[in-house]
């Protein structure tokens, strides 16, 4: 597995207090609450004229006589800070109409960790042409594709550039389409917020997270107290979901310094997709979904 070189020599950065096995491992307990059967591989992707690998989840029909309702294949892209597994809740009822393919997008998950371009045009084209790369790998002609949060950001970018490619582009309380608003943000935000978004500001946006070694996975569940309620119809251990996200996010840094060159402080987008849908081809639909109860 790729894992891209240390960002900076900051103790912030560099502690790693979770390896590939621990994600292993909680990657198969969210997966166990599946009834549908499938698959995994690590789909090698050529970006750059270097090979990396993509953590690909692919179902299969419960039985020979199974016949998907939509001809076209379902590719799902998760949001930040997320992995396949976090579909775990919507692949059964999916994989009832459609054939689904989900993965670790690169730089995250059990995907290859590369080093991302640090400027934000660079950073958008490496995420865009990895999905790209790992459509022709696994022969895919034409799908429907999926998108939650900034997985959102990232399918919108690839169907405005590749819309022969995109049969219908599903947005889920997709990231990135806001404008930065005018004027100066700070005074919108508690003061505690103001301080330590200055203070991590040049740091990966999961420094903190791996800074405080074990004691981060209690303070995710205490933050996030609200996602092991959503995954407990589904999954036999509460503390699953939150091990998960966890070991995710304090592996070596490399899609969230991605992620970080297309941002604002405070979250907004530099380059936000409403002034570029309508760059979209008319003639791929498009559906967003929002809900209060997003991850």
């Amino acid at each position: 597995m790729e894992v891209s070189p240390r960002s900076r020599k900051s103790w912030l950065s560099i502690r790693r207090p979770s390896n590939e096995d621990l994600l292993d491992y909680y990657e198969k307990l969210m997966l166990s609450g599946l009834s549908t059967p499938y698959a995994q591989y690590m789909i090698p992707i050529e970006l750059d004229g270097q090979t990396f690998y993509i953590n690909t989840l692919e179902t299969f029909p419960v039985s020979r006589s199974f016949s998907p309702l939509c001809p076209y294949p379902l590719v799902m892209v998760h949001g930040f800070g997320g992995g396949l597994g976090v579909f775990v809740k919507n692949i059964d009822a999916l994989a009832s109409r459609y054939k689904v393919y989900t993965f670790d997008s690169l730089g995250c998950g059990k995907s290859s960790r590369p080093r991302f371009p640090t400027d934000t045009e660079g950073a958008e084209n490496y995420f865009v042409e990895s999905i790209e790369a790992w459509r022709k790998s696994m022969k895919l002609d034409q799908f429907v594709l999926l998108g939650h949060s900034f997985g959102g950001y990232q399918a919108t970018c690839y169907a405005i550039r590749y819309p022969h490619r995109v049969k219908y582009l599903v947005l889920a309380d997709p990231w990135g389409f806001p404008e930065r608003p005018a004027g100066p943000l700070a005074h919108r935000y508690p003061l505690w917020i103001r301080v330590m978004s200055d203070w991590l500001r040049p740091l990966p946006p999961f420094a903190l997270l791996r800074a405080l070694g074990p004691l981060g996975l209690h303070v995710l569940m205490r933050v996030r107290s609200d996602v092991g309620e959503k995954f407990a119809d589904i999954l036999e251990r509460s503390d699953v979901i939150y091990r998960y996200i966890y070991h995710l996010n304090v592996m070596p840094p490399s899609a969230e310094l991605g992620f970080a060159a297309l941002t604002w402080p405070y979250g907004f987008a530099r380059r936000p997709l409403i002034r570029r849908i309508t760059d979209l081809h008319p003639d791929v639909p498009i559906s967003f979904i929002y809900g209060v109860r997003s991850m």
